[in-house]
């Protein structure tokens, strides 16, 4: 488990915090007054029905992208580190209307939440289809999501199913 250590310098006062992930900013006193990030979000409730997946699919992410770069050179200016996965809890199909139906998309970040974290793209996918998917069917989906990347924008999937 990750601990957060916050020291007062002038009080002595230590605060100390147990957690799973972080998402930190501070301006140090000796630099031009920037606010500086540190982020570790793998595994939390991002809203009601959201949670956090970094921990499962960010290193499938840079897996694909390590082996599948010669096969798609585009893979080489995709940032991993630049991307929150989350996954939709509460999701179950509509048997009635499957063409709005999808397992992982991605999308680009809300402007505030890139400021706020640093995140560019979310990977959405739904919990109820990934939990009736094949290890190997991730990966396409995955590879899928990271091919639409193109520098700071989301392009057209090339097939689309």
């Amino acid at each position: 488990m990750t601990k957060i250590k916050i020291v007062n310098d002038r009080t002595g006062e230590i605060k100390e915090i147990d957690c799973i992930g972080y998402n930190l900013q501070f301006v140090t006193s000796d630099g031009d007054g920037r606010v500086q990030k540190i982020r570790e979000l793998n595994n939390g409730k991002y809203d009601c029905k959201h949670w956090i997946k970094n921990d499962i699919y960010y290193p499938i992410a840079k897996k694909v992208k390590a082996n599948l770069i010669e096969l798609s050179p585009s893979l080489t200016s995709v940032n991993i580190e630049n991307i929150l996965f989350l996954e939709d809890i509460d999701y179950v199909t509509d048997e009635i209307n499957r063409k709005t139906d999808w397992v992982m998309k991605i999308k680009k970040a809300p402007a505030q939440l890139t400021q706020l974290t640093g995140y560019k793209f979310i990977i959405e996918s739904r919990e109820f289809w990934m939990s009736r998917i094949s290890y190997e069917q991730i990966v396409a989906h995955i590879y899928s999501c990271l091919k639409q990347i193109d520098g700071d924008k989301v392009v057209e999937p090339d097939i689309k199913g």
